[in-house]
Order: structure tokens, then C-alpha cells, then sequence
């Protein structure tokens, strides 16, 4: 129950909160935990990060990685 939107979604539901504001803490909450996910993938130098459009790069490491040629 501690995912995202079900703290807000009960909250309105006890009548603590209005749709409107379970709505925009959902919104502003999603952005902060998709903030938190990013950094660490940032951080972990195993997971490289490419362009959509650079399939050269994407495939020379991917090569390098299992070694297949």
C-alpha cells in the first residue's frame, strides 16, 4: 500500500483530501519517485545510457558485453 496514488486515493476516500488534491499529490509524487529512479540508474555505471537514434552504439556495446561477434 505504499505505492504510489493509494496513500492519496485513501486519503480522499476518508474525506481528507479532494479529488483534485489526491490527483495533484499523485502527479507531483509520481515526478518525485520517476526523479529518485533516474538518479540511481544515473548512478550505476552498468546500465549506459544512449540516444534512441544511436543503434551503431547501442549494438557496439551490446557486442562488447556478451562478446558475441
Amino acid at each position: 500500500m505504499k505505492t504510489v496514488g493509494y496513500r492519496e486515493i485513501f486519503r480522499h476516500l476518508d474525506g481528507d483530501i479532494s479529488l483534485d488534491e489526491a490527483v495533484d499529490l499523485i502527479q507531483r509524487n509520481t515526478r518525485k519517485y520517476a526523479r529518485k529512479q533516474l538518479t540511481w540508474f544515473r548512478k550505476d555505471q552498468l546500465y549506459p545510457w544512449f540516444h534512441p537514434d544511436n543503434i551503431p552504439g547501442m549494438e557496439k556495446h551490446i557486442k562488447a558485453s556478451t562478446r558475441i561477434e
